[in-house]
């Protein structure tokens, strides 16, 4: 006997007029936005995102110490430690074709004290490797460091603006500056580094045993607004995705810090910045 057809319910009218809204939406943004506009570079962003890109076969990782780490396999970008897992190492699962084929060129930089004006001489790096896909982690010796946030915004737009037209098919993922106050509350909760603190050791921006509410309000303040041109900028460019915060936000405990240089990560900091990269980047799809 055949089965009766029943009549649909308000339900899946309404999800038919939800899938026809958002079908009418994404054809009116590819034929009515300027190409180059800001408008339709967010709108390839977000699609991107939503429907996924291939894993790729190859990736670079620009950024500062943290990105270096003392240890090389430690990274929370390339390194090859298990225990870290890194960026690297979670493609690698699902994609053979990276191996041998993940670039650190924080690793040349990362005893100078990189900032973003850095980013350029990196970005000649990736250029020069034609990868697929690329990590920044670049900011925090900016703000620590003085650069004012004009020089800042115009270091970042260029060598940005730089990857993307030199690399047109790289997918970038900008990372936001980490909260150098969280990392100093962290420290500071530990016996062993409330000692270190009061007995002369500081952090970056100048976070020693004597910060104050005010001091550690400050520099959370201004890392925040240097997060503000890290977003705009990416958030306009072609194929490049902010992880919205999530760096900033992340909560450290002191044991993510090497106990003999409290301004790097042990490979317990490494692995929770991994992680934390990787939820908040690119969603990777096989085939």
């Amino acid at each position: 006997m055949k089965r009766r057809l029943r009549a649909p319910g308000p339900a899946f009218a309404i999800s038919l007029i939800a899938l026809f809204v958002a079908l009418g939406g994404t054809t009116y943004a590819a034929t009515n936005l300027p190409k180059n506009s800001a408008g339709i570079k967010q709108f390839k962003n977000a699609l991107t995102v939503r429907m996924g890109i291939h894993y790729p076969n190859s990736f670079a990782a620009i950024g500062d110490s943290w990105t270096a780490s003392n240890v090389s396999a430690d990274s929370w970008a390339t390194g090859t430690n298990k225990t870290v897992d890194s960026q690297y190492l979670r493609i690698l699962a699902h994609n053979p074709a990276i191996r041998a084929h993940a670039y650190n060129l924080a690793e040349a930089h990362a005893a100078t004290g990189p900032g973003m004006s850095d980013l350029a001489f990196q970005a000649a790096g990736a250029i020069a490797k034609h990868v697929d896909y690329i990590d920044i982690a670049l900011g925090e010796n900016d703000v620590c460091g003085g650069t004012p946030k004009s020089v800042f915004t115009r270091e970042f737009k260029a060598g940005l603006s730089h990857l993307t037209h030199a690399l047109p098919n790289a997918h970038i993922s900008v990372l936001s500056i980490e909260n150098v106050a969280n990392h100093w509350r962290a420290i500071n909760a530990s016996p062993a580094g409330h000692k270190a603190l009061t007995s002369g050791s500081t952090l970056d921006c100048s976070l020693g045993g004597g910060a104050t509410q005010r001091q550690l309000t400050r520099v959370a303040t201004k890392i925040a607004a240097y997060n503000q041109v890290l977003s705009k900028i990416c958030r306009s460019a072609a194929r490049c995705r902010y992880d919205n915060g999530a760096v900033y936000r992340m909560r450290f405990a002191a044991r993510d810090f090497d106990p003999y240089q409290l301004q790097e990560l042990s490979p317990a900091g490494e692995r929770a910045l991994s992680a934390t990269a990787w939820h908040t980047g690119y969603r990777f799809t096989s085939g």
